[in-house]
């Protein structure tokens, strides 16, 4: 062998040994939580890459646990479904599928890909109206079409258009990966790590770091302010666009026809939002669009029922109401050592409303007298009973809540 060939095979075996060594410790501490191979306290429990690479790991969890149940939504279900307790109860694996920012559209392909890689029994969809927003993108920069197991139309995605190899590369072998696998055991004690359970679901470990320093006054104030000016520069659209030919509401009308092909329940509920955000909605002149989205969720519902008449019910639930939950106190400036029971900020509620939404829905043991009556299950005969309902329950948190009305007003009017 010449000298020439000898350098450029002790090149390649340079090459060879420093990806092997590199995969090997993506694959023990694997950073993203993608294969949960094994997980050691203080070595690489908590899996702070994730956040940035959910649809990446949500998607591999999914083939990899193959569930039974899972829970689809945004990043209120990714913080707000504790799934091994909700595993417990059902006793089915259950997987929390939540996609931070994610439209009806991605939901949509994430359960195609969850029923192809294993059939499901049950599909839990929490409902934003954010997400069927026509007037924002269909989907965010990281998701990939080519890395869920079939396309749109429902045929297996082919290996010309997967992004498996790309994956194994990003998951394992680049330089990238070797490097947050480092700093995933460097950030194990860092209390503001923030991490994903094997079965998807985002404990907030890192919120009561936060929240100790800033309050939560101050974290309710940024989150108004975010929402105010998404929805004053956004605001709100189901109807076809150039990027949703189809508006959202069709994607809506896929999942359900989609599971009462695939033999699959299909539960339904709208979050329940914070009365800040509610207010939000009233004062930034989308009250009427926000009920009228309702509206439309039922009619969707009832004209599924009648073309099924001897299936299974698909219930509709909406939990976006005034009641002892969603109307919690926020704290006063000063009082940033006090905690609330309910919610993180007004965007997104603790595990706890979760539970009792779950509770409600499936009228399960352990629900305390005082929160049975979260939402109310709706139907064309009591949608506008139901509204007007909330009407009058909104009138009355106004009157009650001055101090909060008056701090929301003057950032409306900014």
């Amino acid at each position: 062998m010449t000298d020439h060939k000898k350098y450029i095979s002790s090149v390649f075996a340079v090459f060879a040994i420093v990806a092997a060594g590199s995969a090997t410790v993506s694959l023990v501490v694997d950073p993203y939580g993608v294969h949960d191979l094994l997980r050691i306290e203080g070595f690489n429990a908590l899996k702070p890459e994730a956040q940035s690479n959910l649809r990446l790991a949500k998607a591999y969890n999914i083939r990899a646990l193959a569930p039974e149940v899972i829970v689809l939504g945004n990043s209120r279900v990714d913080t707000g479904f504790d799934v091994e307790w909700a595993s417990t109860v059902a006793g089915s694996k259950v997987y929390n599928a939540g996609l931070p920012g994610s439209s009806i559209y991605e939901l949509y392909r994430y359960l195609q890909h969850a029923q192809s890689a294993s059939p499901l029994r049950r599909v839990v969809l929490a409902l934003d109206v954010l997400s069927f927003n026509t007037n924002r993108g269909r989907v965010t920069p990281n998701f990939l079409e080519g890395r869920l197991n079939v396309r749109v139309d429902g045929s297996p995605t082919p290996i010309w258009d997967s992004e498996f190899i790309r994956d194994l590369n990003h998951i394992y072998v680049s330089l990238p990966s070797f490097m947050k696998a480092v700093a995933t055991i460097r950030e194990q004690d860092s209390p503001t790590t923030s991490t994903r359970t094997p079965y998807g679901f985002n404990p907030m470990i890192e919120g009561h770091y936060f929240l100790s320093r800033m309050g939560y006054h101050e974290a309710f104030r940024r989150k108004n302010r975010n929402y105010i000016r998404n929805l004053k520069r956004h605001g709100l659209n189901f109807n076809p666009t150039k990027t949703w030919p189809d508006g959202s509401f069709g994607y809506l009308r896929r999942i359900v026809q989609f599971c009462r092909v695939n033999g699959i329940q299909l539960d339904l509920f709208i979050h329940p939002y914070h009365a800040h955000v509610l207010e939000i909605m009233r004062g930034t002149g989308l009250w009427k669009t926000f009920e009228g989205w309702k509206r439309e969720l039922v009619a969707v519902m009832a004209a599924d029922s009648a073309r099924n008449p001897d299936g299974p019910v698909y219930p509709l639930w909406d939990f976006s109401t005034y009641n002892v939950v969603t109307t919690e106190a926020v704290p006063r400036p000063d009082q940033t050592a006090a905690k609330m029971e309910w919610y993180w900020e007004s965007s997104h509620y603790k595990a706890e409303v979760g539970r009792a939404v779950a509770q409600q829905m499936y009228d399960l043991a352990g629900l305390p007298p005082e929160l049975k009556d979260l939402g109310n299950r709706l139907t064309p005969r009591n949608i506008e009973e139901h509204l007007a309902s909330v009407n009058e329950a909104g009138a009355a948190y106004r009157q009650f809540r001055q101090d909060e009305m008056n701090e929301l007003k003057e950032m409306l009017g900014r």
